[in-house]
């Protein structure tokens, strides 16, 4: 049974795929036991291994896309934007008489700021410094002198409860 063989089954493409988006190909053809030649002859000659790789990699691709998209909504950024103009020429005689009107559509481009979105920024830091951006709380609390019903005992007391 050849190597490739092995990888070619459904199970097998899915791993080439995984591996795909988290490696290089050198990586990816250590993971499969084989060169990096042999990894590019077989994306070469065996379809089925190419678009797994193809795949895996898209993902790599797509997610780096969403990642910038996310980093530039936290930030805030600009844009060009297209606006189309109305512009009206109306030209007289010399007795002040109007003897033509014309109406002209023109495109001119203006810089339109997107401000920075709260939600974004919020998503960004509790997912990149969770240290420090976490929406929880941790307290500690040490009991000593007795057990948690003494203790829970005497809150009572001091609280009127």
């Amino acid at each position: 049974m050849a190597k490739i063989d092995k990888w070619i089954t459904k199970e097998g493409l899915q791993l080439v795929e995984t591996w795909a988006a988290q490696c290089t190909d050198q990586e990816l053809a250590g993971k499969l036991g084989i060169t990096r030649s042999t990894l590019a002859l077989w994306k070469k000659t065996n379809s089925d291994i190419s678009d797994a790789v193809s795949r895996g990699r898209a993902d790599v691709h797509a997610c780096e896309q969403v990642e910038k998209t996310l980093l530039e909504r936290s930030l805030g950024y600009t844009i060009q934007v297209q606006k189309a103009i109305k512009v009206r020429r109306v030209e007289y005689d010399n007795f002040g008489k109007r003897i033509l009107e014309k109406e002209d559509v023109v495109y001119a481009t203006e810089d339109q700021h997107v401000p920075a979105d709260v939600n974004a920024i919020k998503f960004f830091l509790t997912n990149r410094a969770p240290e420090r951006w976490a929406n929880r709380v941790e307290m500690e609390a040490a009991i000593s002198n007795g057990s948690f019903e003494d203790w829970l005992s005497r809150q009572q007391e001091g609280s009127g409860l």
